[in-house]
C-alpha cells in the first residue's frame, strides 16, 4: 500500500507524466478496496474524482469517499464535508457538511475543527 501511495504522490509532483503508472496503481487499489482496505478505498475515490489512472467519475469518487468515511478515514470525511459545504457534485447541504466536518475533527483534522467552530 505504501508503494501505491508513493506513486500517487510522485504523480502529483510531476515525476511520472503518463497515466500508465496511475492506471496500474488504480488497479491495485481496486483490489485492496474490494478486500476492505479503507485507505485504498479513499485513495481510489480520489483517483476517480480527479480522473487519474481511471476515467473521471465524480459520482463514483464520492461513493468511494462515503465508504471510506463510514469506517473512519479522516481525509475521506474532510473531503466529503468540503463537497457538501460547497455543492461540488452534490446538493449543497450545511447539515451534511457539518456532520462530515465533525467526524473529521473527531479524527484529528485541525482544518475540520476550524470549520466546525465556524458553524457555531
Amino acid at each position: 500500500m505504501k508503494h501505491l501511495i508513493q506513486v500517487i504522490n510522485r504523480a502529483n509532483f510531476g515525476r511520472y507524466t503518463t497515466n500508465r503508472f496511475l492506471a496500474d496503481t488504480a488497479a491495485r487499489l481496486q483490489l485492496l478496496a474490494q478486500a476492505g482496505d479503507a485507505q485504498a478505498t479513499y485513495h481510489l475515490g480520489m483517483l476517480h474524482w480527479d480522473g487519474w489512472g481511471v476515467p473521471q467519475n465524480k459520482e463514483r469518487g464520492l461513493a468511494l469517499l462515503r465508504t471510506a468515511a463510514e469506517v473512519g478515514v479522516l481525509n475521506a470525511a474532510y473531503n466529503l464535508a468540503v463537497a457538501y459545504d460547497n455543492g461540488y457534485f452534490v446538493a449543497k447541504s450545511h447539515y451534511k457538511a457539518f456532520v462530515y466536518y465533525a467526524q473529521a475533527a473527531r479524527l484529528g483534522s485541525v482544518e475540520a475543527m476550524h470549520a466546525v467552530g465556524s458553524f457555531y
